[in-house]
């Protein structure tokens, strides 16, 4: 059975990010003298196009017990847990609001070689720093069963 590993509010964070930045453009544009707006709307619109690329990099992760299942805006793919190398999280996200996790894969998908997603918020957030995001642990876990049972094979 699927599990989700990412945040339910992973397409509220794409949507709030974007939703604000254009709103500072809109707000930046609409107060300014003519002579000012040229510059200011290249930095708001550059703020804007920052957190769009930045925000789709998110993704929607799931797991069972063999596979790693990813969804993007346009496409899924699935990658299987043997081809994980390894499971980091973002030491500056935990100090923000919440972590951002890392997968890195052996082999490139048509994502790359790296996924990016936000876990669950848990009380882990507030003891920042303090041992790994139980979503990082239990993904650790389920790599490790995985391989054991090619082993065993």
């Amino acid at each position: 059975m699927k599990k989700r590993f990412s945040s339910r509010l992973t397409i509220g964070y794409k949507l709030f990010a974007f939703v604000c930045a254009g709103l500072l453009l809109f707000l930046i544009v609409r107060d300014l003298p003519q002579k000012k707006i040229g510059f200011f709307t290249l930095v708001a619109s550059s703020a804007l196009i920052f957190s769009l690329l930045h925000s789709l990099k998110l993704k929607d992760v799931f797991a069972d017990e063999n596979t790693l299942y990813i969804t993007g805006v346009w496409r899924k793919i699935t990658v299987p847990l043997m081809n994980i190398s390894k499971i980091s999280e973002s030491w500056w996200g935990r100090n923000v609001v919440n972590t951002v996790i890392h997968v890195h894969l052996k082999e490139p998908s048509s994502f790359g070689r790296k996924v990016i997603f936000t876990p669950p918020l848990t009380l882990s957030f507030v003891f920042k720093g303090i041992g790994k995001h139980p979503m990082v642990v239990e993904l650790e876990k389920l790599i490790v069963r995985a391989k054991e049972r090619t082993k065993r094979k």
